[in-house]
């Protein structure tokens, strides 16, 4: 994750207009930055609070300041560790980068353009840049909100600017096989929502490698019509 951690610094700094001089140092036994200002004696260890310098966060509304700390929080106690944990194919962990994606795709239901108020911030910057592993490593899923609100992000000037720095993160650094699209036929008086059910546990194994699309037949039967049940042939 280091190659990450200093992504999210240098998205920080070029979301700021600030020319002040900065040192920032990787520390290896820690695995992680290190920020320094020698002109104000200023000495930070902590990622998050090295994102905020950087960026000259200077929100004076406290609920909204409260809301971008805990998105920070969040990015790096609960996406980061969740990209650890699909890196080392841990199964007992298969599903927690899948659960925590869904729950970012929840919170920016309603056309949500950020993850706080209506305006971009250094939460929306280092939470995309997880995501932009996150989604290379379970591309599968439906996120139709997750999605936009990424396009959005990556969109800033800033990812250009991390671009042009020669992180390749974000276009493609995590190679994988193309993802097969299946389609998947329901049997006699069944539907496309019953018939995902029971595909539950083998779509959860084959999530890295296909994309599992499910259609309901059009035909009612007739002997049951208000059932759900549903035939291709009549």
């Amino acid at each position: 994750m280091g190659r990450l951690s200093s992504a999210k610094c240098l998205l920080s700094a070029a979301f700021s207009d600030s020319s002040k001089s900065i040192d920032i140092i990787w520390d290896k036994n820690a695995e992680k930055p290190q920020l320094s200002r020698k002109d104000v004696g200023l000495l930070l260890t902590d990622l998050n609070s090295i994102c905020l310098h950087l960026a000259d966060f200077e929100e004076k509304d406290a609920d909204v300041r409260a809301q971008i700390l805990q998105w920070l929080s969040f990015s790096s106690n609960e996406l980061a560790p969740a990209l650890s944990f699909r890196a080392t194919s841990c199964r007992q962990d298969l599903c927690f980068l899948d659960q925590i994606l869904e729950a970012l795709d929840r919170h920016l239901r309603g056309n949500r353009n950020f993850l706080v108020k209506n305006s971009l911030s250094v939460a929306d910057l280092c939470v995309a840049a997880d995501v932009s592993v996150g989604l290379k490593m379970s591309p599968t899923a439906v996120r139709p909100n997750l999605w936009r609100w990424y396009r959005r992000v990556t969109k800033d000037p800033a990812f250009s600017a991390v671009l042009q720095q020669g992180f390749p993160i974000f276009h493609g650094e995590a190679k994988g096989k193309t993802t097969k699209r299946i389609l998947c036929l329901h049997g006699y008086r069944q539907d496309g929502d019953s018939f995902k059910a029971k595909l539950g546990a083998f779509r959860k194994i084959a999530a890295k490698d296909a994309e599992f699309v499910f259609m309901t037949a059009p035909n009612v039967i007739p002997d049951a019509p208000d059932s759900g049940e549903r035939a291709f042939t009549t």
